[in-house]
């Protein structure tokens, strides 16, 4: 998002390059995390009985020694990456909040304003969205061409097809999802924030910051305890036993608080106040991983599922913030996050269709499914394939969006010119 940044300790139009960060490092948790999840299935994951009964499926790697300790340390933090979605609410927050202050709907914009509004969010969502699809089939179709030995036709029909093209995910259901990509589910949460996230400015503008956090701290927390106690389903990000676990799963209420804190980031961050350079501190990164790990062991306990996706999310942001911080200093690192922190959505969109369907299945093909050396072999040329994928992604939407622009001023009997 391009901002004139009204915060005194930058004077020109940028980008926030602490978000690029963020975003960056946030993703690289999200792709480790589905790594992981592929080889060692959800055998890692927290089950009902408390940290005594989950202490033997977090060790992933038995002996016993240094080394195998040193193992499950890395592995631990990779398998924790589900949690650095909730960061990417915070940030959506941020960038929403901000960005509205910079360019507000007009007084007298009114619906055209609001619709202008929408119009310009949800391409951002829809547009690498539907361009992830078409590269996922693609994907599919050169794995049955590459590995006959695991080809198969799509388990979804032309009726899924439809309904995933014509559906923009304002509904959820996850069965759907789950036939293409199930990482989808991201897609829903965020496009409902989005579609709440007028009514939620207002409120804002009308009351005290703190006021506002407040109340999506009562409405989020009062809504998990009902889907913990009451509901058949369970909060978002939790894994937990259940007759019909998804029947809510992506709702925005579970994750309004850390939206609604992102929020008052951007408010504060506009009203120049140093918020970056305040929570970049020693302090606030040792506050966040005391967070976050408290929110991953509450996962443990149903009591613990209203406040642990909380806990997770503002720890994570306050970690990475800080971590960002110290990474940028080393100047091929600032290059390295800046450019994917600027397609981090369109890699988690597409990794999913690289892991499954290139790379497990010239692994299987190889039968090296299980060599814990070619796991530890493979992290690197994965994340490069995942972050290939993103930017492929990014590449292809911005062409369409070229040809689309140029299109338009032929239309309108205009030349094109190389700025548009």
């Amino acid at each position: 998002m391009e901002v004139s940044v009204k915060n005194e300790s930058v004077q020109k139009k940028e980008r926030i390059q602490v978000l690029d960060f963020i975003r960056a490092l946030a993703i690289v948790h999200v792709f480790l995390f589905h790594y992981c999840m592929e080889w060692f299935g959800s055998s890692f994951m927290s089950v009902p009985g408390g940290v005594t009964a989950n202490l033997s499926r977090w060790e992933l790697f038995k002996g016993g020694d240094w080394l195998a300790l040193l193992k499950n340390l890395v592995s631990f933090l990779w398998f924790y990456g589900f949690s650095a979605v909730n960061a990417f609410i915070v940030v959506s927050g941020f960038v929403l909040t901000y960005g509205m202050l910079q360019r507000p709907i007009p007084a007298g914009g009114g619906v055209r304003g609001l619709a202008a509004f929408y119009y310009r969010k949800f391409k951002r969502i829809i547009e690498p969205f539907y361009v992830s699809v078409v590269f996922g089939i693609a994907i599919l179709y050169l794995r049955n061409l590459l590995f006959p030995g695991q080809a198969a036709d799509p388990i979804y029909g032309l009726i899924d097809g439809l309904k995933l093209v014509f559906v923009p995910f304002l509904t959820f259901d996850m069965v759907l999802l789950q036939k293409f990509n199930g990482d989808y589910w991201f897609v829903p949460l965020i496009l409902q924030l989005y579609l709440l996230f007028p009514l939620l400015f207002f409120v804002l503008k009308k009351v005290k910051p703190v006021m506002f956090i407040a109340g999506a701290l009562v409405v989020t927390l009062g809504y998990r305890f009902i889907a913990a106690y009451f509901l058949d389903t369970v909060p978002i990000g939790v894994i937990w036993p259940s007759g019909n676990s998804y029947l809510l799963f992506v709702f925005f209420l579970p994750r309004l608080a850390e939206f609604c804190f992102g929020m008052v980031l951007g408010w504060a961050y506009f009203h120049k106040k140093d918020v970056f350079g305040y929570l970049g501190r020693g302090r606030f990164m040792l506050l966040g991983a005391l967070l976050a790990y408290g929110g991953f062991i509450l996962r443990s306990y149903c009591e613990g599922w209203i406040f642990c996706d909380l806990f997770m999310g503002i720890g994570v942001f306050l970690f990475l913030l800080n971590l960002a911080r110290y990474l940028e200093r080393i100047s091929f690192m600032e290059r390295f996050m800046k450019s994917l922190g600027g397609c981090s959505y369109q890699v988690y969109l597409a990794h999913h269709y690289v892991l499954n369907y290139l790379l497990l299945p010239l692994i299987f093909a190889l039968g090296l499914r299980g060599n814990e050396s070619v796991y530890w072999a493979l992290v690197v040329p994965y994340g490069v394939m995942a972050i290939w994928s993103g930017r492929f992604i990014l590449y292809v939407e911005k062409s369409i969006g070229k040809i689309w622009a140029k299109g338009l001023l032929l239309k309108k009997g205009r030349p094109p010119t190389e700025d548009v």
